[in-house]
């Protein structure tokens, strides 16, 4: 019996304790529409249905997918710790999987996409605030992955929806000869620049932001420089120059963090 409990009952307890993850994650699955096709080895991941709050500084599409990568990484966490040899999850790093996947099934498609987005922010990233469980704002495991990069990137999608909002609400200010024009983009970019230089960045935070900031910088380029002198263009220009500034620090920044991963 002893044996038994040590080989079976012990993992199928660890499996049980992991439920509520299990649970919000097929919840969050079901939702957009994540699947695997064995007939064909198709998988949809249903990238399409995160996209939520951004401003003049799209996120690229196909970083969507990284929510494919953050369940696949929960799935593998909950099966090592019911394998191994004893549980390798504690209940601060359960709750934190549950808890973002039910903030993040519940921003997509809301009503209200800013102010879920922002709360999706908040709420996956208290564990690393926080130390809760094994989390950690600089370190990275199999167990803490999948909720750092969850954090980091709708710390980018929370943190350019509410300068675009705000953006939005700066009057137009008289000007000789007409109105400023539009400058969201630009701090999009300084907002970006900001987000990738703050201190306490850990190492997926870092690769998060280059993917993110190297997408953006390919659709900024992707329609060509309008070389034209007047006004809109050259901010759009120098919008750009400081965009690819920013990439440039952020890619450097992840190809460090990489290596120390």
């Amino acid at each position: 019996v002893a044996k038994v409990d040590d080989l079976v009952t012990s993992r199928v307890m660890r499996l049980a304790n992991s439920a509520a993850v299990l649970f919000t994650l097929k919840a969050l699955v079901d939702k957009v529409g994540m699947a695997v096709s064995l007939d064909n080895f198709q998988v949809n991941t249903a990238a399409d249905q995160f996209v939520g709050v951004v401003g003049d500084l799209e996120i690229a599409g196909w970083c969507y997918n990284i929510w494919a990568l953050c369940v696949l990484l929960q799935l593998a966490s909950v099966v090592r710790s019911a394998l191994a040899d004893k549980d390798e999850l504690t209940q601060g790093d359960v709750t934190a999987m549950a808890a973002t996947n039910f903030f993040v099934a519940r921003m997509v498609g809301s009503d209200a996409p800013l102010q879920s987005t922002v709360l999706a922010a908040l709420v996956t990233g208290y564990a690393m605030r926080n130390n809760v469980g094994a989390s950690s704002a600089t370190k990275t495991s199999l167990h803490t992955a999948s909720v750092q990069l969850a954090s980091a990137f709708l710390t980018t999608s929370a943190t350019l929806g509410v300068v675009a909002f705000l953006a939005a609400l700066i009057p137009s200010i008289p000007v000789v000869g007409g109105f400023v024009p539009d400058v969201s983009a630009l701090l999009a970019v300084v907002a970006m620049h900001g987000i990738t230089n703050r201190a306490g960045n850990g190492s997926l935070k870092e690769i998060v932001n280059g993917v993110i900031l190297a997408g953006m910088s390919l659709n900024a380029i992707k329609g060509g420089i309008d070389l034209s002198l007047d006004f809109d263009s050259i901010l759009s220009n120098v919008t750009t120059a400081f965009l690819l500034f920013v990439t440039y620090q952020a890619v450097d920044n992840a190809r460090a963090a990489a290596s120390d991963l």
